[in-house]
């Protein structure tokens, strides 16, 4: 009974957990500056990248 408790309580813990990071991320719109983020450093390094043009 009382490891039931005890894994229970441990599963309580880690959802709450991430059920408060989730909320978090949604509330701030940190998922879209995130991604805005990753999304101008890949075309920064695109545009800065040396390419050879072979026709």
């Amino acid at each position: 009974m009382k490891k039931t408790v005890r894994f229970f309580a441990k599963v309580f813990l880690a959802v709450s957990a991430v059920t408060a990071v989730l909320f978090t991320i949604y509330m701030t719109n940190a998922d879209s500056k995130l991604i805005e983020f990753i999304y101008d450093k890949l075309l920064h390094y695109h545009e800065t990248k040396k390419v050879e043009d072979h026709i």
